[in-house]
């Protein structure tokens, strides 16, 4: 009998404004720490992944938002190492285009910049880079083995 592998649920949000994206500089987390991330969180019992949307950006960098401000992006299952769970993310645009954005975890997050889409910092994520390209050429479905062992662990 087939092995089934853990799965962890995820959501990405990626904020667009004039051809720039949102990145946050992760920090004390334990998991590459010092490099570019979108706005993203893991399931929480009850809720859908646009649930989980609008509450998390509202926790991470403080803008209220509502369900017709999400747009679907990409799903990306994926796994950073092969003995690893594997993980299912759900990728979300935010349509909306004013906001005023407040680091709210800064213990977590160092710091939240604008970067242009296509000059993304070498830092960034290997999978954020691979979601953020899906979204600039509408693949809506992306899958892949992101390792990150050659990243430099701070």
């Amino acid at each position: 009998m087939a092995h089934l592998p853990t799965l962890i649920w995820e959501a990405f949000a990626v904020f667009v404004k004039e051809n720039k994206v949102l990145l946050s500089l992760r920090q004390n987390t334990g998991y590459l720490d010092n490099h570019w991330w979108l706005v993203a969180w893991h399931v929480e019992a009850g809720e859908s992944f646009r649930e989980w949307c609008l509450r998390e950006i509202q926790e991470e960098v403080g803008v209220n938002i509502e369900l017709g401000d999400l747009e679907f992006v990409n799903i990306m299952h994926r796994s950073c190492e092969k003995d690893k769970p594997q993980r299912i993310s759900c990728v979300f645009v935010i349509k909306k285009r004013s906001w005023t954005l407040i680091n709210k975890e800064p213990k977590k997050c160092w710091w939240v910049e604008w970067f242009d889409i296509d000059e993304l910092p070498e830092t960034t994520i290997p999978h954020v880079r691979e979601m953020i390209d899906s979204y600039k050429n509408k693949l809506y479905y992306k899958d892949g083995w992101f390792s990150t062992s050659s990243i430099p662990w701070d």
